[in-house]
């Protein structure tokens, strides 16, 4: 039971739930509390704790989710319910001087094809990036999704790409998800990339044995070699076996935007977010964005299109 418990939220989340569940029991044990069950004006105590001490709203939402989860899985009264506690977030999320949301900015399509072209391709890790980039972009995969592509789970024909990910965000059940990526004709194919990248690397699936259920890293880690003697051949490039972490790919994502010379906060969404807001600059419609995104809500969908479509789409711009 534990195994399928353990399976009940995304790595990501679980994660993020111990931090969170850590820094409670630190606070319970300085100020003499108990850390389970909680007491909801202990938790409302801490909640507002966090708040002036600049925390987000977001960052004290999770830590009041962490606590709820604690609770559920251990079966005891949930104290994040309690009303106290629900006036108290209320209350932060409506406090003034609070910081706005962090706006991160999208790589749409000329953008994208900036950064590609500025990518010398002279290495190993140019061909992996720019597959990572243009990967991202044409399935408008999430960062943790892009990190855990396996070869297995890819296959190519004449017309595309398939992806599968076992799990997704949106995937609540992980029956797996197929992403389409279309094949193209110009250099900013994400096919042509992929294919590029496995050339180059030389990577194939692992040989299995018949208990041997292990897949091969799509986009692992790469070691540059140390710089030779003269007259001498460097050595290769050492590739790892396990997959870049989300955050390895949200970096690579800023370096190679910033060596574009682009402007902008750009992070691990911003291939997300820049294909939607492409997709909508090319006036397709919600439903195809929303099959493209795989986004179970038209409202978090909208969300991702950025301010400059309200402007330029607005139904009174004709008549102004």
């Amino acid at each position: 039971m534990g195994a399928f418990v353990q399976h009940g939220k995304s790595a990501n989340t679980r994660r993020a739930y111990r931090s969170a569940i850590k820094g409670w029991c630190a606070w319970t044990n300085r100020h003499g509390l108990p850390a389970l069950p909680a007491r909801s004006t202990d938790v409302a105590t801490y909640l507002a704790d966090l708040a002036l001490r600049g925390r987000k709203p977001t960052t004290i939402e999770l830590h009041r989710a962490a606590l709820r989860y604690l609770h559920h899985i251990a079966q005891l009264p949930i104290p994040t319910a309690q009303a106290l506690v629900t006036e108290t977030v209320a209350g932060i999320h409506r406090s003034p001087g609070k910081e706005m949301p962090r706006q991160v900015k999208g790589l749409t399509w000329d953008m994208m094809c900036e950064v590609i072209d500025a990518i010398p391709m002279t290495t190993l890790i140019d061909a992996r990036d720019r597959a990572i980039l243009l990967i991202g972009y044409g399935g408008a995969l999430r960062r943790s999704e892009l990190a855990s592509i396996q070869l297995e789970y890819v296959t190519l024909d004449d017309d595309c790409m398939r992806i599968t990910l076992p799990q997704s965000k949106g995937d609540k059940q992980n029956k797996g998800t197929v992403v389409a990526i279309p094949r193209g004709i110009t250099r900013f194919c994400p096919v042509r990339a992929w294919e590029t990248w496995l050339r180059l690397s030389g990577l194939k699936p692992r040989k299995k044995t018949a208990n041997d259920h292990s897949t091969t890293a799509a986009f692992p880690r790469i070691w540059s070699p140390a710089a030779s003697k003269p007259d001498v051949s460097p050595p290769l490039p050492k590739i790892g076996t396990q997959s870049l972490s989300d955050w390895s790919v949200a970096k690579i994502i800023k370096q190679r935007c910033l060596a574009a010379g682009l402007e902008g906060d750009f992070s691990g969404h911003s291939l997300r977010r820049g294909a939607i807001t492409t997709g909508a600059q090319d006036n397709y419609d919600l439903m195809a964005l929303k099959r493209f995104s795989r986004h179970r809500d038209y409202r978090v969908l909208e969300a991702y299109i950025e301010d400059d479509q309200a402007l330029t789409r607005h139904p009174g711009k004709s008549r102004f």
